[in-house]
């Protein structure tokens, strides 16, 4: 009899776990976990969107496409808000055609960092703000930008590294976000020591570049993720951004970013955008350690949850994939890979190693190739 109803149990187990999938994996979400994270983000909606763009506003932008082409293109290409950094001005976050609920704002400017120790020191760096009087302060505090108050414009001049990280914290203090864009891309910045790529914490790097960001014989994204890795194998705090570098609507963009904010406003998408709380890629992430979510600190993991959530994906990604898996990474390395159903909410859970430094969510396809980065949480100490 004790025979019989052990078989029987075992049986009951083996067809739970074929029936339920990850429920002996270990990672389930509980529905406390669950709760949790769907508390911590209450009241916010997916929004997916361009994080670099060129639009034509005059001035010094050599955009192709105006402000109201890329409102009207929004709906095709199903982008809820665009990210325009026309250079080296303020100008087109004044004009009529300016959109807070269509448009994030900013700048991309240039410079040469003078005492690299890159053997190319040439960049290029967003400064991206939902105000454009609080990006025009920081204009005036650092002189060398030569900051033309009655047109908007400025001019951008050679850096020394303690300079750069002068106007970074000028840019944080004033609200901002600082974004080192397309690093590694030929012609710019090259240096075989991840560090000189670093200049502040709680910047971007912008890992998802360009219209060829899903293709196989992608070089630059695998670059430029491999150098954010090791970023973040040195200790830095640094989130992977994305950007497709469009200059006109014509261009289908191929690196899509996704925030969750309360409302489709530039200054709501910006305040999770600015803290890191937000990711690049094809699919929508949801993390937090305790009360702690994507792109922030917390001091301890002790006692503490690895929570996170993979649902909605852009529809573009289904145009060359359909299968998809998802990967937790401590800075220990993998802590485990499950495939997912991308037509449902994915919630998991594990309990959080003490003496792990930090923990990140990445989608990827079945080949390995990241569509999604979720950014990590770090503990302070």
């Amino acid at each position: 009899m004790k025979k019989i109803l052990a078989f029987l149990l075992s049986l009951i187990c083996v067809i739970s776990l074929c029936a339920c999938g990850k429920k002996g994996s270990g990672y389930t979400a509980t529905d406390a976990d669950i709760s949790h994270l769907d508390k911590l983000y209450e009241g916010r909606t997916l929004y997916f969107g361009e994080a670099h763009a060129h639009a034509a506003t005059g001035g010094n932008s050599d955009g192709k496409s105006t402000l109201s082409q890329w409102i009207d293109a929004m709906d095709t290409i199903n982008y809820d808000f665009v990210t325009i950094v026309d250079h080296r001005q303020v100008s087109h976050m004044y004009l009529d055609e300016w959109d807070d609920a269509a448009f994030i704002g900013g700048s991309e400017a240039a410079t040469h960092v003078t005492d690299s120790a890159a053997t190319v020191n040439n960049m290029h760096y967003n400064m991206i703000f939902s105000d454009p009087e609080a990006f025009k302060e920081v204009l005036r505090e650092n002189g060398g930008f030569s900051y033309q108050e009655d047109t908007t414009f400025f001019s951008t001049p050679d850096y020394t590294t303690r300079q750069m990280k002068e106007i970074i914290a000028s840019i944080q203090k004033n609200g901002g976000m600082f974004v080192h864009v397309h690093p590694k891309y030929p012609g710019y910045m090259t240096s075989d020591n991840p560090a000189v790529y670093w200049f502040a914490d709680d910047t971007g790097l912008e890992v998802m570049f360009g219209e060829k960001a899903l293709a196989p014989d992608d070089v630059v994204n695998q670059v430029a993720y491999k150098l954010w890795t090791d970023l973040l194998d040195l200790g830095t705090r640094v989130w992977a951004t994305a950007g497709s570098d469009c200059h006109t609507t014509n261009h289908t963009s191929n690196s899509p970013t996704a925030i969750y904010a309360e409302e489709k406003t530039a200054e709501s998408l910006f305040s999770h955008m600015r803290v890191g709380d937000f990711n690049p890629g094809f699919a929508a992430i949801r993390m937090t350690i305790g009360d702690t979510l994507m792109g922030s600190t917390t001091n301890s993991f002790d006692g503490k949850r690895v929570v996170f959530s993979v649902d909605q994906f852009h529809e573009r990604i289904f145009e060359t994939r359909d299968q998809f898996q998802v990967v937790l990474f401590s800075n220990k390395g993998e802590v485990f890979r499950e495939t997912i159903d991308h037509t449902k909410e994915n919630y998991y859970a594990v309990d959080a190693d003490p003496t792990a430094t930090f923990y990140r969510v990445e989608v990827q396809d079945m080949n390995g190739k990241f569509i999604a980065l979720g950014n990590p949480i770090w503990k302070t100490n």
